[in-house]
């Protein structure tokens, strides 16, 4: 079988062939292709349990200060304090029940009796 070029007078004007072959298929049409593909999976799948993580954090009731590490804090955090600060005070739960302490007067107006 011998392919014949197109676009050289042997053609008609509505010539499938020609038309074909203008066609181009773009990389972000196929997901796939690309090299970034397993990297944004990977991202997505970790954004994912973020998510989990943070709904479940609101569900309880605290304030995580953003989705992205919720997972980390959820399974690390030992005070509200580092939950709504996104602050890691590296499990000293001492500390963590003082910074809570020191909010919770602070939002009553009563500071001063705890300092």
């Amino acid at each position: 079988m011998t392919a014949r070029p197109h676009n050289m007078g042997f053609c008609k004007p509505d010539c499938f062939g020609c038309k074909a072959g203008s066609v181009m298929v773009s990389s972000r049409a196929m997901p796939t292709r690309r090299g970034s593909t397993i990297q944004g999976l990977e991202l997505e799948r970790k954004h994912a349990t973020d998510i989990a993580a943070y709904k479940r954090l609101r569900h309880e009731g605290y304030q995580p200060k953003a989705t992205k590490g919720a997972a980390r804090l959820e399974a690390t955090a030992v005070s509200n304090y580092e939950i709504e600060t996104g602050k890691d005070l590296k499990g000293d739960a001492k500390a963590g029940k003082r910074y809570d302490e020191v909010n919770a007067a602070y939002k009553a107006g009563k500071l001063a009796d705890v300092v």
